[in-house]
């Protein structure tokens, strides 16, 4: 029987790129397995992020959404996430929501032989050991797929890929490594660091002829249409 797949995504303020993030996901998940689904986790969210979540839910059945009352970060996401998923294997995107699209395959070929395959970007500098790993640039990328029964011997150590790879080595764990494109995505202009404001090409809409109060209000978007137009490639 071939392998189940879970895909977590735990994200926060999230509105723009979360149906993106979907969308790639459905378009690569299916070949690998028949068996996968993807778990949303939104930990409390200021902007529109539980809204996308459900209506994805809503329209296709391989989604789920789950919502945190109350922010209670990456670790507690995750863990979430992996309790309200069945899949034998986990992948788990990095903190921007992103994924590596294609390079998702390359993990999921070597995931039979190794326990927990961690994506590292191509671009970051080269990893050094020196009583730990380090390196000169950014801890970049977080992408990391592993079976479900490795999940309780490192779910403290999952909020940073450099974190985990520190553990990993400290304790003599075995891993797998595969190098990813860098797929960082900056945050849109337009949103304060704390996600209250909502870049204006992801919320506003403009009614002719309306006053000018109106016209500058801020209106969350029909993410559902906008989600179809995409699919159909209007």
């Amino acid at each position: 029987m071939e392998r189940s797949l879970s895909a977590l995504l735990p994200v926060r303020d999230a509105q723009c790129m979360l149906s993106g993030t979907v969308l790639e996901l459905l378009d690569v998940l299916p070949d690998l397995t028949s068996r996968f689904e993807i778990v949303i986790i939104d930990d409390a969210s200021s902007d529109a992020t539980i809204e996308v979540a459900d209506e994805l839910a809503a329209y296709y059945p391989q989604v789920e959404a789950i919502r945190h009352a109350a922010e209670k970060g990456r670790l507690a996401a995750i863990s979430t996430g992996v309790v309200h998923s069945s899949g034998e294997v986990l992948f788990l995107a990095d903190a921007d929501c992103t994924v590596p699209g294609d390079e998702i395959r390359r993990l999921w070929q070597v995931i039979g032989d190794h326990e927990i395959v961690l994506g590292r970007c191509a671009q970051a500098a080269p990893w050094r050991w020196n009583g730990r790993w380090q390196s000169k640039s950014e801890d970049r990328g977080g992408f990391c797929m592993f079976h479900r029964r490795a999940f309780e011997s490192i779910r403290n150590h999952m909020a940073r890929l450099l974190e985990l790879r520190n553990f990993l080595a400290a304790n003599r764990l075995q891993w797998h490594e595969v190098e990813v494109r860098d797929r960082t995505v900056k945050r849109p202009q337009g949103l304060r660091k704390s996600g209250q404001a909502v870049a204006a090409e992801c919320t506003q809409t403009t009614q002719v002829g309306s006053a000018a109060p109106e016209s500058n209000r801020l209106r969350r978007p029909n993410y559902l249409e906008r989600i179809r137009q995409f699919a159909v490639g209007e």
